[in-house]
Protein backbone atom coordinates (compact mmCIF):
# COMPACT_ATOMS: atom_id res chain seq x y z
CA UNK A 1 0.00 0.00 0.00
CA UNK A 2 1.57 3.45 -1.23
CA UNK A 3 1.23 6.48 0.81
CA UNK A 4 -1.35 7.74 -1.05
CA UNK A 5 -3.86 4.80 0.04
CA UNK A 6 -3.21 4.99 3.73
CA UNK A 7 -5.26 7.77 4.12
CA UNK A 8 -8.45 6.89 5.00
CA UNK A 9 -11.39 8.00 2.49
CA UNK A 10 -13.12 9.83 5.12
CA UNK A 11 -15.35 12.57 4.81
CA UNK A 12 -13.40 15.22 6.35
CA UNK A 13 -10.43 14.41 4.70
CA UNK A 14 -12.72 14.01 1.61
CA UNK A 15 -13.13 18.08 1.87
CA UNK A 16 -9.39 17.80 0.31
CA UNK A 17 -10.89 18.42 -3.45
CA UNK A 18 -11.74 21.53 -2.34
CA UNK A 19 -7.51 22.54 -1.53
CA UNK A 20 -7.22 25.17 -4.41
CA UNK A 21 -3.89 23.44 -4.82
CA UNK A 22 -5.50 20.41 -5.97
CA UNK A 23 -6.50 22.22 -9.28
CA UNK A 24 -3.25 21.51 -11.29
CA UNK A 25 -3.20 22.70 -14.62
CA UNK A 26 -2.58 19.98 -16.74
CA UNK A 27 -4.74 16.84 -14.61
CA UNK A 28 -7.79 16.12 -13.32
CA UNK A 29 -9.04 15.32 -9.86
CA UNK A 30 -11.89 13.16 -9.56
CA UNK A 31 -14.19 14.35 -6.28
CA UNK A 32 -14.42 11.03 -4.76
CA UNK A 33 -11.08 10.57 -4.77
CA UNK A 34 -9.46 13.63 -4.61
CA UNK A 35 -5.99 12.69 -4.39
CA UNK A 36 -5.77 10.73 -7.57
CA UNK A 37 -4.79 12.98 -10.13
CA UNK A 38 -5.24 12.15 -13.92
CA UNK A 39 -4.14 13.80 -16.70
CA UNK A 40 -5.66 16.36 -18.82
CA UNK A 41 -4.32 15.83 -21.98
CA UNK A 42 -6.33 19.39 -23.09
CA UNK A 43 -3.75 21.56 -20.72
CA UNK A 44 -1.30 18.47 -20.40
CA UNK A 45 -0.69 20.02 -24.61
CA UNK A 46 0.13 23.34 -23.39
CA UNK A 47 2.11 22.70 -20.13
CA UNK A 48 4.35 20.45 -22.66
CA UNK A 49 4.36 23.66 -24.99
CA UNK A 50 5.57 25.77 -22.60
CA UNK A 51 8.47 23.83 -20.97
CA UNK A 52 9.55 22.96 -25.20
CA UNK A 53 9.42 26.68 -26.33
CA UNK A 54 11.10 28.04 -22.85
CA UNK A 55 14.11 25.18 -23.54
CA UNK A 56 13.97 26.64 -26.96
CA UNK A 57 15.36 30.40 -26.06
CA UNK A 58 11.78 31.94 -25.97
CA UNK A 59 10.96 33.74 -22.67
CA UNK A 60 7.87 33.37 -20.52
CA UNK A 61 6.65 36.89 -21.82
CA UNK A 62 6.49 35.59 -25.48
CA UNK A 63 5.04 32.08 -24.24
CA UNK A 64 2.09 33.99 -22.57
CA UNK A 65 1.63 35.86 -25.70
CA UNK A 66 1.64 33.32 -27.98
CA UNK A 67 -0.41 31.49 -25.56
CA UNK A 68 -3.07 34.01 -25.87
CA UNK A 69 -3.12 34.44 -29.26
CA UNK A 70 -3.73 31.24 -29.86
CA UNK A 71 -6.78 31.24 -27.37
CA UNK A 72 -5.18 28.26 -25.02
CA UNK A 73 -7.72 28.25 -22.17
CA UNK A 74 -5.87 29.38 -18.98
CA UNK A 75 -5.66 27.44 -15.55
CA UNK A 76 -8.85 29.33 -14.46
CA UNK A 77 -11.13 29.27 -17.57
CA UNK A 78 -9.95 25.29 -17.54
CA UNK A 79 -10.96 24.60 -13.65
CA UNK A 80 -14.14 26.19 -14.40
CA UNK A 81 -14.35 23.91 -17.70
CA UNK A 82 -14.49 20.90 -15.31
CA UNK A 83 -16.52 21.98 -12.75
CA UNK A 84 -14.47 23.98 -10.28
CA UNK A 85 -16.50 27.53 -9.84
CA UNK A 86 -14.11 30.51 -10.26
CA UNK A 87 -15.48 33.44 -8.67
CA UNK A 88 -13.06 35.76 -11.46
CA UNK A 89 -11.57 33.78 -14.30
CA UNK A 90 -8.49 35.24 -16.18
CA UNK A 91 -8.61 34.76 -19.90
CA UNK A 92 -5.25 35.97 -20.78
CA UNK A 93 -2.00 34.23 -19.94
CA UNK A 94 0.55 36.02 -17.93
CA UNK A 95 4.68 36.07 -17.26
CA UNK A 96 4.04 34.95 -13.73
CA UNK A 97 1.65 31.76 -14.85
CA UNK A 98 4.24 30.21 -17.06
CA UNK A 99 6.97 31.26 -14.61
CA UNK A 100 4.92 29.14 -12.20
CA UNK A 101 4.25 26.26 -14.39
CA UNK A 102 8.16 26.19 -15.35
CA UNK A 103 8.88 26.03 -11.51
CA UNK A 104 5.80 23.23 -10.74
CA UNK A 105 6.83 20.09 -9.39
CA UNK A 106 3.65 18.71 -9.79
CA UNK A 107 4.50 18.31 -13.25
CA UNK A 108 7.31 15.36 -12.68
CA UNK A 109 5.33 13.30 -10.99
CA UNK A 110 5.28 14.28 -7.20
CA UNK A 111 2.62 15.72 -5.22
CA UNK A 112 3.70 17.85 -2.12
CA UNK A 113 0.41 16.87 0.58
CA UNK A 114 -1.39 19.56 2.29
CA UNK A 115 -4.08 18.22 5.04
CA UNK A 116 -7.48 20.14 4.28
CA UNK A 117 -8.70 23.48 4.78
CA UNK A 118 -10.87 22.36 8.05
CA UNK A 119 -12.37 24.97 10.91
CA UNK A 120 -9.99 25.19 14.06
CA UNK A 121 -12.19 22.91 16.00
CA UNK A 122 -11.66 20.00 13.51
CA UNK A 123 -7.86 20.47 12.94
CA UNK A 124 -6.67 18.20 15.52
CA UNK A 125 -9.20 15.36 13.73
CA UNK A 126 -7.92 15.89 10.56
CA UNK A 127 -4.06 15.06 11.92
CA UNK A 128 -5.26 12.04 13.59
CA UNK A 129 -7.06 10.92 10.71
CA UNK A 130 -4.04 11.20 8.09
CA UNK A 131 -0.48 9.97 8.04
CA UNK A 132 1.05 12.66 6.37
CA UNK A 133 2.10 16.41 7.35
CA UNK A 134 1.79 18.80 5.36
CA UNK A 135 4.99 19.41 3.24
CA UNK A 136 5.69 15.92 2.99
CA UNK A 137 6.38 14.34 -0.40
CA UNK A 138 5.13 11.80 -2.32
CA UNK A 139 7.06 10.76 -5.24
CA UNK A 140 5.77 8.81 -8.71
CA UNK A 141 2.28 9.87 -6.94
CA UNK A 142 1.17 10.32 -10.80
CA UNK A 143 1.93 10.58 -14.77
CA UNK A 144 4.16 12.75 -14.95
CA UNK A 145 4.15 15.14 -17.76
CA UNK A 146 8.29 16.87 -18.09
CA UNK A 147 11.26 14.51 -17.60
CA UNK A 148 13.31 15.77 -14.65
CA UNK A 149 16.04 16.50 -17.42
CA UNK A 150 14.12 18.63 -19.03
CA UNK A 151 12.42 20.25 -15.74
CA UNK A 152 16.29 20.89 -14.32
CA UNK A 153 16.95 22.42 -17.56
CA UNK A 154 14.06 25.11 -17.22
CA UNK A 155 15.40 25.47 -13.23
CA UNK A 156 18.92 26.50 -14.67
CA UNK A 157 17.36 29.27 -17.00
CA UNK A 158 15.23 30.59 -14.22
CA UNK A 159 18.30 32.00 -11.38
CA UNK A 160 16.59 35.32 -10.98
CA UNK A 161 12.91 34.42 -10.81
CA UNK A 162 11.69 35.80 -7.45
CA UNK A 163 8.09 33.68 -7.65
CA UNK A 164 7.35 31.39 -4.65
CA UNK A 165 6.38 28.24 -6.16
CA UNK A 166 2.83 27.00 -4.58
CA UNK A 167 3.74 23.78 -4.42
CA UNK A 168 4.45 23.57 -1.15
CA UNK A 169 8.98 24.26 -1.40
CA UNK A 170 9.76 27.86 -0.29
CA UNK A 171 12.09 29.37 -2.82
CA UNK A 172 13.54 32.45 -1.01
CA UNK A 173 13.36 35.55 -3.24
CA UNK A 174 16.27 36.66 -5.72
CA UNK A 175 17.11 39.22 -6.54
CA UNK A 176 17.31 40.51 -9.81
CA UNK A 177 20.48 42.47 -10.04
CA UNK A 178 23.92 43.03 -8.06
CA UNK A 179 22.52 46.12 -7.09
CA UNK A 180 19.25 45.96 -4.88
CA UNK A 181 18.31 48.43 -2.50
CA UNK A 182 22.60 50.01 -3.39
CA UNK A 183 21.52 52.03 -6.19
CA UNK A 184 20.24 55.88 -5.16
CA UNK A 185 20.23 59.31 -7.20
CA UNK A 186 23.53 61.48 -6.50
CA UNK A 187 21.07 64.60 -6.69
CA UNK A 188 18.30 64.07 -4.88
CA UNK A 189 19.22 61.05 -2.88
CA UNK A 190 16.48 58.78 -3.48
CA UNK A 191 16.67 54.85 -4.56
CA UNK A 192 17.00 54.42 -8.11
CA UNK A 193 13.97 51.81 -9.97
CA UNK A 194 15.31 49.72 -12.82
CA UNK A 195 16.71 46.33 -12.97
CA UNK A 196 17.43 43.61 -15.31
CA UNK A 197 15.08 44.65 -18.29
CA UNK A 198 14.86 48.23 -18.00
CA UNK A 199 17.08 50.89 -17.17
CA UNK A 200 18.11 52.77 -14.15
CA UNK A 201 16.20 56.22 -13.21
CA UNK A 202 15.68 58.43 -9.87
CA UNK A 203 12.49 56.70 -8.35
CA UNK A 204 11.55 59.82 -7.12
CA UNK A 205 8.34 61.21 -8.55
CA UNK A 206 7.71 63.87 -6.61
CA UNK A 207 11.25 65.27 -6.83
CA UNK A 208 11.33 69.01 -6.71
CA UNK A 209 14.92 69.48 -8.68
CA UNK A 210 13.87 67.63 -11.74
CA UNK A 211 16.34 70.47 -13.81
CA UNK A 212 19.43 69.52 -11.55
CA UNK A 213 17.89 65.87 -11.81
CA UNK A 214 16.70 65.05 -15.04
CA UNK A 215 15.62 61.18 -15.75
CA UNK A 216 18.55 60.00 -16.98
CA UNK A 217 18.36 56.57 -18.27
CA UNK A 218 21.00 54.25 -17.07
CA UNK A 219 21.42 50.73 -18.26
CA UNK A 220 22.46 48.05 -16.17
CA UNK A 221 25.72 46.62 -17.82
CA UNK A 222 26.76 50.28 -17.86
CA UNK A 223 26.53 50.36 -14.35
CA UNK A 224 27.47 46.91 -13.53
CA UNK A 225 31.06 48.24 -15.89
CA UNK A 226 31.68 51.26 -13.49
CA UNK A 227 31.23 48.98 -10.80
CA UNK A 228 33.57 46.67 -11.67
CA UNK A 229 36.51 48.99 -12.37
CA UNK A 230 36.14 51.20 -9.01
CA UNK A 231 36.03 47.32 -7.32
CA UNK A 232 39.29 46.47 -9.03
CA UNK A 233 40.96 50.43 -8.22
CA UNK A 234 39.97 49.72 -4.47
CA UNK A 235 41.35 45.98 -4.43
CA UNK A 236 44.67 47.42 -6.17
CA UNK A 237 45.21 50.13 -3.62
CA UNK A 238 44.09 47.91 -1.28
CA UNK A 239 47.05 45.63 -2.05
CA UNK A 240 49.82 48.65 -2.86
CA UNK A 241 49.21 49.33 1.37
CA UNK A 242 49.46 45.64 1.89
CA UNK A 243 52.82 45.61 0.47
CA UNK A 244 53.64 48.14 2.27
CA UNK A 245 52.96 47.25 5.62
CA UNK A 246 53.99 43.52 4.99
CA UNK A 247 56.98 43.63 6.08
CA UNK A 248 55.77 45.31 9.56
CA UNK A 249 58.59 46.40 12.38
CA UNK A 250 61.08 45.31 9.92
CA UNK A 251 60.22 46.77 7.03
CA UNK A 252 61.33 50.24 6.05
CA UNK A 253 58.76 52.53 6.50
CA UNK A 254 58.29 51.51 9.85
CA UNK A 255 62.33 52.26 11.06
CA UNK A 256 61.56 55.45 9.00
CA UNK A 257 58.61 56.66 11.26
CA UNK A 258 59.85 54.71 14.33
CA UNK A 259 63.40 57.33 14.15
CA UNK A 260 61.49 60.43 13.96
CA UNK A 261 59.71 59.15 17.01
CA UNK A 262 62.75 58.53 18.63
CA UNK A 263 64.16 62.10 17.79
CA UNK A 264 61.16 63.38 19.30
CA UNK A 265 61.54 61.43 22.69
CA UNK A 266 65.37 62.51 22.76
CA UNK A 267 64.00 66.92 21.82
CA UNK A 268 61.67 66.45 24.68
CA UNK A 269 64.59 65.21 27.12
CA UNK A 270 66.85 67.88 25.85
CA UNK A 271 64.28 70.53 26.27
CA UNK A 272 63.47 69.74 29.68
CA UNK A 273 67.22 69.33 30.76
CA UNK A 274 67.93 72.82 29.05
CA UNK A 275 65.15 74.11 31.40
CA UNK A 276 67.00 73.19 34.70
CA UNK A 277 63.81 70.51 35.04
CA UNK A 278 63.39 67.20 35.84
CA UNK A 279 62.41 64.16 33.46
CA UNK A 280 59.70 63.26 35.43
CA UNK A 281 58.14 66.86 34.75
CA UNK A 282 57.97 65.15 30.76
CA UNK A 283 56.02 62.34 32.07
CA UNK A 284 52.61 63.36 30.16
CA UNK A 285 54.53 64.00 26.47
CA UNK A 286 56.23 61.25 26.76
CA UNK A 287 53.68 58.91 27.25
CA UNK A 288 51.96 60.45 24.40
CA UNK A 289 54.82 59.51 22.16
CA UNK A 290 54.74 55.91 23.78
CA UNK A 291 51.02 55.88 22.76
CA UNK A 292 52.43 57.05 19.23
CA UNK A 293 54.79 54.54 19.37
CA UNK A 294 52.56 51.24 19.87
CA UNK A 295 49.95 53.07 17.88
CA UNK A 296 52.54 52.68 14.89
CA UNK A 297 53.52 49.35 15.34
CA UNK A 298 49.88 48.19 15.46
CA UNK A 299 49.57 50.12 11.75
CA UNK A 300 51.82 47.64 11.15
CA UNK A 301 51.53 44.41 12.63
CA UNK A 302 47.48 44.44 13.28
CA UNK A 303 45.49 43.11 10.07
CA UNK A 304 43.69 46.14 8.74
CA UNK A 305 39.88 45.38 8.02
CA UNK A 306 39.67 46.97 5.38
CA UNK A 307 42.68 45.56 3.46
CA UNK A 308 41.68 41.65 4.21
CA UNK A 309 38.24 42.66 2.22
CA UNK A 310 39.82 43.91 -0.95
CA UNK A 311 43.37 42.07 -1.16
CA UNK A 312 41.77 38.47 -1.36
CA UNK A 313 39.66 39.26 -4.71
CA UNK A 314 40.98 37.65 -7.72
CA UNK A 315 41.79 39.24 -11.10
CA UNK A 316 38.79 37.32 -12.52
CA UNK A 317 36.05 37.29 -9.84
CA UNK A 318 32.16 37.47 -10.79
CA UNK A 319 30.48 40.20 -9.65
CA UNK A 320 26.89 39.30 -8.31
CA UNK A 321 24.72 40.19 -4.91
CA UNK A 322 26.28 38.04 -2.53
CA UNK A 323 29.77 40.26 -3.71
CA UNK A 324 27.81 43.92 -3.93
CA UNK A 325 26.20 43.06 -0.34
CA UNK A 326 29.87 42.22 1.22
CA UNK A 327 31.68 44.72 -0.57
CA UNK A 328 29.40 47.64 -1.28
CA UNK A 329 27.44 50.10 1.10
CA UNK A 330 26.24 53.02 -1.36
CA UNK A 331 26.28 53.75 -4.66
CA UNK A 332 25.41 57.41 -5.74
CA UNK A 333 24.59 57.82 -9.65
CA UNK A 334 24.92 61.14 -11.16
CA UNK A 335 22.95 62.89 -14.13
CA UNK A 336 26.27 62.68 -16.19
CA UNK A 337 26.43 58.66 -16.01
CA UNK A 338 29.57 59.21 -13.00
CA UNK A 339 28.99 57.12 -9.73
CA UNK A 340 30.28 57.57 -5.96
CA UNK A 341 30.87 54.47 -3.99
CA UNK A 342 30.88 54.29 -0.64
CA UNK A 343 32.55 50.77 -0.06
CA UNK A 344 32.67 48.99 3.32
CA UNK A 345 35.09 49.28 6.03
CA UNK A 346 35.79 52.94 4.59
CA UNK A 347 35.72 54.31 8.33
CA UNK A 348 39.17 51.76 8.87
CA UNK A 349 40.76 52.95 5.14
CA UNK A 350 40.27 56.31 5.95
CA UNK A 351 41.95 56.38 9.54
CA UNK A 352 44.71 54.09 7.83
CA UNK A 353 45.37 56.28 5.09
CA UNK A 354 45.50 59.54 7.03
CA UNK A 355 48.05 58.05 9.55
CA UNK A 356 50.25 56.82 6.34
CA UNK A 357 50.49 60.35 5.05
CA UNK A 358 51.37 61.76 8.14
CA UNK A 359 53.68 59.10 8.99
CA UNK A 360 54.99 60.87 5.22
CA UNK A 361 54.71 56.81 4.01
CA UNK A 362 52.32 57.76 1.11
CA UNK A 363 51.65 61.09 -0.60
Amino acid sequence: MNQTEQIPNTPLLRSYRNNANCATYGYIHDPDMPLQMTVDETAAAYVRYIFQHFLDGESPSKIAADLTDMGAPTPSMRRNDVGINQSYICRQWHRSTVTFILQNRMYLGELIYRLPRVSKGLEKEALAQSPLHTGDIIHNHHEPLITHEDFDRAAALLPNLSHTPRSGEHTPRKNLTPFARSLFCGVCGHPMTGGSFKPYVCGNRDCTTKELCPPVKHPLTELTASVIAAVIAERDQARHISQLLTKGYKGEEYCKAEAAIREKVLLALDATLQAGESPASCTEQLMTLQKEKNRLLDTFTEPNKWITLFQDIPDDFEFDRELSKKLIQRIDVFPDKSIRILFQRNSEKTVLMDYLRELHVID
